[in-house]
C-alpha cells in the first residue's frame, strides 16, 4: 500500500507518495493550477479530435502498437503497480 502526504514547499503544494511498509518516498508531484489544468485538457481534446479523423484501420494500428508497448513493458508496469497498490506481482 502507499500513503499520500501533502507538503508545502515555498508557495507550492506538493503531494508525496510514500511506500506504507517502508515509509520511503516513491514520488513527489506538484499540483496543477487551473491554467495548467486547462492547457492539458485542451491538448487532450485536440488529440482526440485528430484521432477521430483517422480511419478505423489506422486507429486499430495505433491501439495495437499501444498494446504491444504495454506487453513489452509489463515487468516494469507490474513493479509500479505493486509499489503503488501494495499488491504482489501475480496480482499486478
Amino acid at each position: 500500500m502507499f500513503e499520500v502526504r501533502l507538503m508545502k514547499r515555498s508557495k507550492y503544494e506538493l503531494i508525496r507518495l510514500l511506500n506504507s511498509s517502508t515509509g520511503e518516498p516513491i514520488e513527489t508531484f506538484s499540483f496543477f493550477n487551473s491554467s495548467k489544468t486547462e492547457a492539458v485538457v485542451a491538448r487532450a481534446d485536440k488529440s482526440l479530435q485528430s484521432f477521430r479523423k483517422l480511419s478505423l484501420y489506422r486507429r486499430a494500428q495505433l491501439l495495437s502498437q499501444l498494446a504491444e508497448a504495454l506487453r513489452k513493458n509489463k515487468a516494469q508496469l507490474a513493479k509500479v503497480i505493486t509499489t503503488e497498490m501494495g499488491k504482489i506481482i501475480s496480482e499486478a
